[in-house]
């Protein structure tokens, strides 16, 4: 579902080191990076918001620099940077259903029955991450998630591949990264 290959990002200097990840649905991956900035960067190569430098990505066999809408179909993305003010969750579902052409009634009941299951998640994140499973994504991307929502979001998209990514300082303490998949250390 997820295929990065020695994926970078450059703005005038390197932002992202090389990133390589194989990810399957039903799996998930949690990658540190150098920097929280790369972190974020990271997230967002991996959703197809921004483009890798160089590099491959391939998300669901769809490349982003060519097939952007059919990426974004099968992504679910839940940024760092929640709302400072929370919208009102049937205006955000209703909104959210129109942009992935779903039925407004099926994205509402969708919205609350997943705004219940994350009961544990401070307002902004359940919202965000409700938002981001309305459309039953395949590859759910986390940028920066904290233990509680990188669990219920794991928990939830089950089905789908889960891909968080972190900065050194970001990571929580209790979860335990594999070494060999870690942003600059390829």
């Amino acid at each position: 579902m997820l295929d990065m290959r020695a994926a970078t990002f450059y703005r005038g200097e390197r932002l992202l080191a090389p990133l390589t990840v194989a990810l399957d649905e039903g799996r998930y991956s949690d990658v540190t990076c150098e920097t929280s900035m790369a972190a974020a960067i990271a997230a967002r190569v991996a959703a197809g918001i921004v483009k890798c430098t160089s590099g491959i990505v391939f998300i669901g066999n769809f490349d982003p620099k060519i097939q952007p809408v059919q990426v974004k179909r099968l992504v679910g993305f839940v940024s760092r940077d929640y709302p400072r003010r929370v919208p009102e969750s049937r205006a955000y579902f209703a909104y959210r259903a129109s942009l992935w052409e779903l039925s407004r009634d099926e994205a509402l009941a969708r919205g609350a029955t997943l705004l219940q299951r994350f009961d544990g998640l401070a307002d902004d994140q359940a919202l965000a991450l409700a938002g981001a499973l309305l459309h039953r994504p395949r590859l759910l991307v986390l940028d920066r998630p904290g233990m509680r929502l990188r669990e219920a979001a794991a928990e939830a998209a089950s089905e789908a591949a889960v891909f968080a990514v972190y900065g050194p300082q970001d990571r929580p303490a209790q979860l335990s990264i594999d070494p060999l998949v870690t942003a600059g250390a390829l």
